[in-house]
């Protein structure tokens, strides 16, 4: 490995640590000085946006896969851009009842994802030969969305 002291002068490294925790915009910055009269130096800046709370992303592509006489399998889409915990699930009806009823609940990802991620709950109990209308529902804390 190299030794500091005996090739290169000594190193200090400046950070300035932010926690993101509230909405706003922070500028996090860090700064390299090498000592012993160098003329090395440099500051780098970046500025980070961190976004109040929100409604979730509106499922995406709903589809029926496997479909049966009492049962069918509903999967959708979200467009993960950022962090948001929610949970989904299906509204289904039969027109021209406009009541509905709702399946059981899928939790999202926790994690931060720019990947689209796919779900898909099981709806079973249903009537054949009859049509249904499904929706997808995401939820979090703020409030819900629909699937188009």
């Amino acid at each position: 490995g190299i030794n500091t002291t005996d090739s290169f002068p000594p190193v200090g490294l400046s950070l300035a640590q932010v926690t993101l925790t509230s909405p706003g915009v922070y500028v996090y910055s860090c700064s390299v000085t090498i000592s012993e009269a160098s003329e090395i130096s440099g500051t780098s800046q970046t500025t980070i946006t961190v976004s109040g709370p929100s409604l979730p992303l509106s499922p995406t592509n709903p589809q029926t896969l496997e479909v049966n006489t009492s049962s069918v399998s509903v999967t959708w889409t979200v467009t993960k851009v950022t962090f948001t915990p929610e949970v989904y699930r299906v509204r289904f009806w039969s027109p021209p009842n406009t009541s509905y009823a709702i399946s059981d609940e899928v939790n999202g990802t926790h994690d931060i994802s720019v990947e689209d991620m796919q779900y898909t709950i099981l709806l079973t109990s249903l009537t054949a030969n009859t049509h249904y209308v499904f929706q997808v529902e995401a939820i979090n804390t703020i409030g819900s969305t629909l699937s188009a």
